[in-house]
């Protein structure tokens, strides 16, 4: 039922692809754009008229106590929450229901353990189409809340995430086009620009490492791309470590790293306070340098 895009025929993650040969960026062209959204890196965007909420363009705060704390010379987070859904989810909402709308689109609809159902009700609320946000019903008050302000549909699936990403197969009928991540190919293409907005704020530097959560997966992967397209470009000399964190209650890719397996499997029993992290099986895991040699800089912690 999942229509323009969906599983690919190989049954592996879509990804876009771009002509970096085509692109023509240098840190003096950048810097006379305003720092204002992600789309000022419109280039290795894939929209010309984009759905946008003023997505990215957030901030990086100095976190000197947490950098002693860990005993680190510096530490900077990278402060998505002003993202204007409160996460940094609305960069790829953006790109996936702006190519809802481009397939005409009347129905969108994905799975979320819970920040994801609120960004896209949002962003289809902009395009007037309806939004269907599948939950499970651990997911905090706040964010089913939202759904609702936003105009969309929401449905709470009794258990984990896996239980709604299996109810939304099941119960909706009608035909949809799918914003599930990897599945829709932009939601870890909007991830990217993160990496572009870390590097340009550094004076195009990079840090030594960059943590991100796992989840998904479509966050460590968007971040991984894009400072690979910057490498490329030459507007880095070289990659960043990357950790990608996983909780113990709740690591299969970090397990599978750490095994040397060559794929994770999905977690049995996962146990974790933090809902969003909860993901037994990413779809993602097959981009996490796991099956992809060539992602070599890419560890796992388990925290």
């Amino acid at each position: 039922r999942a229509r323009a895009t969906g599983p690919s025929d190989a049954d592996a993650p879509l990804d876009p692809a771009y002509d970096l040969d085509a692109v023509e960026w240098d840190a003096e062209t950048l810097a006379a754009r305003p720092f204002d959204t992600m789309w000022r890196y419109r280039e290795l965007l894939p929209f010309a008229e984009p759905v946008t909420a003023n997505e990215g363009a957030t901030p990086l705060v100095a976190a000197d106590a947490l950098a002693e704390e860990a005993e680190v010379g510096s530490l900077l987070i990278k402060d998505e929450g002003r993202n204007p859904t409160g996460t940094f989810l609305d960069r790829g909402f953006s790109l996936a229901v702006t190519a809802a709308r481009e397939a005409d689109a009347e129905v969108v609809a994905h799975a979320s353990p819970g920040n994801g159902a609120q960004s896209a009700a949002s962003y289809a609320g902009l395009v007037d189409a309806r939004s269907y946000g599948f939950v499970p019903s651990r997911t905090p008050f706040p964010n089913k809340a939202m759904v609702n302000v936003h105009g969309g549909q929401m449905k709470v699936v009794g258990g984990r995430y896996p239980d709604a990403l299996s109810a939304l197969h099941e119960q909706l009928k009608s035909d949809w086009h799918t914003l599930q991540e990897f599945d829709n190919p932009y939601r870890h293409d909007g991830a990217k620009t993160i990496a572009y907005e870390v590097a340009e704020r550094l004076d195009w530097s990079v840090p030594d490492w960059v943590v991100v959560p796992v989840s998904t997966g479509e966050l460590a992967y968007g971040v991984y791309k894009g400072f690979s397209d910057l490498v490329e470009l030459g507007l880095v000399e070289s990659m960043p470590k990357l950790a990608a964190a996983q909780s113990v209650g709740c690591s299969p890719v970090a397990t599978a790293w750490e095994a040397d397996s060559g794929a994770h499997e999905a977690w049995n029993q996962p146990d974790t306070i933090v809902g969003e992290l909860e993901i037994p099986d990413p779809t993602g895991g097959r981009t996490l340098g796991i099956d992809e040699p060539q992602l070599d800089p890419l560890g796992f912690e388990q925290t």
